[in-house]
């Protein structure tokens, strides 16, 4: 995991450098809009032995560290750190999803997936005494297509931040990413950006198993058996 993070901090200090951006406190020049996080790399991404799966959302969604930019350390503690039963929809349905796709890995997590109520909804779940021990969300990693969000922004809904700022350099940024990250199994988390990216992702994704499915918070796929269904080819 280390190496990885490594690998990307320098990817990212690149980016920061060629964009003028304050790689202390995300801001640019002008000051609406900021970087806001690097991303989610799980304390045992890659440590399977056989799949690595990236979950790629469209915006970051609120600014979680005023006045600065949220570190490798912070974002880990966000997502993995947090008490299963305090994660909201998104990462609720993150963490079924990592299930659905790694569950072989471990004789504990497919125990529990064999076993699990697929009519219940993953945020009901994440609140029960019997989940694994192993967090699933600690063998993942998340990061998102757009990477800056509006200053002080502190609600998720909307997508004000769906947009490049600098659009060559960002999709530099994300490829770049993929490629260090080198995961088996990727995973878009929405419909609406795939098809408009999917020219100058394609050659970073080829050789990957991709698929795609409405945001985890999204009220149609609250339960794990709307939310595995909904899966897509990509």
């Amino acid at each position: 995991m280390y190496k990885t993070q490594s690998k990307l901090k320098g990817i990212y200090q690149d980016f920061f450098r060629q964009a003028n951006i304050d790689p202390k406190t995300g801001y640019r020049e002008e000051r609406r809009k900021k970087f806001a996080t690097y991303p989610y790399v799980g304390s045992c991404y890659g440590e399977t032995g056989s799949k690595r799966l990236l979950m790629l959302g469209l915006d970051i969604g609120i600014d979680g560290t005023f006045g600065r930019l949220q570190s490798f350390e912070e974002r880990r503690f966000q997502i993995e750190g947090k008490s299963s039963e305090k994660h909201n929809r998104h990462m609720a349905g993150t963490y079924m999803m990592a299930l659905h796709f790694l569950h072989s890995e471990f004789k504990e997590w497919d125990e529990y997936w064999v076993s699990l109520d697929m009519t219940a909804t993953c945020l009901s779940l994440m609140k029960q005494k019997d989940l694994p021990e192993r967090n699933p969300l600690s063998y993942i990693a998340l990061t998102n297509c757009y990477k800056f969000v509006t200053e002080f922004r502190d609600k998720a809904r909307g997508g004000q931040d769906r947009k490049f700022c600098y659009r060559e350099p960002e999709q530099e940024l994300l490829t770049k990413e993929i490629i260090a990250l080198d995961p088996s199994i990727v995973v878009w988390q929405g419909r609406s950006f795939p098809k408009k990216n999917r020219p100058w992702l394609q050659p970073c994704l080829s050789g990957r198993e991709v698929w795609h499915s409405p945001h985890p918070s999204y009220v149609g796929v609250q339960r794990v058996q709307d939310l595995i269904m909904s899966l897509e080819n990509w």
